[in-house]
């Protein structure tokens, strides 16, 4: 049998702090702790658990120690309790007698105050985790984006949450799979999708598409999906990552307007074609209008003005002066009205002055006028000072063609 001495001296060696007490909650034996008061001279009459440990002058309610006295069945009971800054745990043993009945209760106290702080910080990291995931659920719900991951080696996919709504399921609603997702994408772009999938996989490409989804219930929901595939130290493809989001408004508002910017292009280059036309049409009515201008003013001043004036030269009686005169001042008011760019004074020119006035007019010089009409320089020169002289030009600093451009 063990010596009770022996046993005396290993039970306060003991760390922890150990206490009996009997089924009246005196305490009939405990060892020294930092964390207690010890007092030698425990009274096994009257000193209590509850006021030596809680100060209390009644038994502390649902004590777990009652318990254990109370039901023959129970094997013991642990419970935490604070004092101060520290935190212990309490663990409870019963001691039956002969008859098998509790007789004495063994307890230990056990500071667990690092334990517990690492307890509470790894519960507030779990919450602060849980928080994380709850506020990227919410997040991805807003923005309508997902992630995703598909593990190459055991062909297993996983959804987030967002990834779920999307497609139009309840988290969990279905397990996920590469073949799933590919009766999910729209009949006409599930081959496109499968095989850029396929080349990003091999490495031959990047992986970043728009696509459409076709729903159970008929939606169509445009998505934009980016993938990324990693590789193993022997390069072969070991897992790929993505994320999918829902650009239908956006997908569907750039497409509405590169439409519209098409039509504007086509538009603008109607317009410009049909400036363009216009342009030509009036460079011909403009050049159909100086030809019928020069082919009315040769025809006044070759044919009309020179029988005229021969007319005139002639002799006639006062009424024929005067009826001959009537139809000059006609012809020129008829002139002026039909051309009010061609001076009146042009009727004073000569045919030959006439045809050099038009080639002064494009530019051309004396000594090509002479030899476009065969003319030495010297009469051309000639007929130039007569033209100036006919238009009120001599003497002055006026450059003759753009005189002549101005009427």
């Amino acid at each position: 049998m063990l010596d009770p001495e022996i046993f005396k001296r290993s039970f306060f060696a003991i760390t922890d702090l150990w206490y009996i007490i009997d089924s009246e909650y005196r305490l009939q034996l405990s060892n020294q702790h930092p964390g207690f008061p010890h007092r030698s001279d425990i009274d096994k009459s009257s000193t209590t658990c509850f006021s030596f440990f809680y100060n209390r002058t009644q038994p502390c309610p649902e004590c777990r120690v009652f318990r254990v006295f109370s039901d023959p069945g129970n094997t013991g009971a642990t419970w935490n309790f604070s004092q101060g800054d520290r935190v212990y745990r309490i663990s409870s043993f019963p001691v039956p007698d002969e008859r098998e009945q509790v007789e004495f209760i063994f307890c230990q106290v056990h500071d667990i105050t690092n334990e517990h702080q690492v307890l509470l910080e790894r519960s507030k990291a779990m919450a602060q985790l849980l928080k994380s995931e709850a506020n990227l659920k919410e997040a991805e719900r807003m923005t309508m984006i997902g992630h995703w991951e598909l593990d190459l080696a055991t062909n297993s996919l996983s959804w987030s949450d967002g990834v779920f709504f999307i497609f139009g399921l309840q988290p969990g609603e279905v397990e996920p799979s590469y073949d799933f997702f590919l009766q999910c994408i729209h009949p006409e772009d599930r081959e496109l999708v499968d095989r850029s999938y396929r080349d990003s996989v091999s490495g031959e490409a990047p992986y970043e598409l728009i696509y459409r989804l076709l729903l159970s219930d008929g939606t169509v929901k445009f998505v934009h999906e980016k993938r990324q595939t990693e590789w193993d130290s022997a390069a072969r493809p070991r897992r790929t990552l993505g994320t999918v989001q829902v650009v239908t408004e956006s997908y569907v508002a750039r497409k509405k307007l590169r439409q519209q910017q098409q039509a504007l292009q086509k538009q603008a280059e109607s317009i410009q074609e049909t400036n363009a036309a216009l342009r030509a049409l009036l460079k011909l009515r403009e050049e159909d209008k100086v030809r019928l201008e020069n082919h009315f003013t040769t025809s006044l001043t070759d044919t009309v003005i020179p029988c005229l004036d021969k007319l005139k030269a002639g002799r006639l009686d006062p009424s024929q002066k005067f009826l001959l005169n009537m139809a000059r001042q006609n012809l020129e008011q008829l002139f002026m009205s039909y051309n009010a760019g061609i001076n009146s004074r042009y009727l004073q020119l000569t045919p030959m002055e006439m045809k050099i006035v038009e080639l002064i007019k494009q530019a051309k010089s004396t000594k090509e006028i002479a030899e476009i009409l065969c003319l030495s320089p010297q009469t051309i020169a000639t007929h130039r000072r007569n033209i100036r002289k006919k238009l009120g030009l001599t003497n002055k600093a006026v450059n003759l063609r753009i005189f002549l451009l101005s009427l």
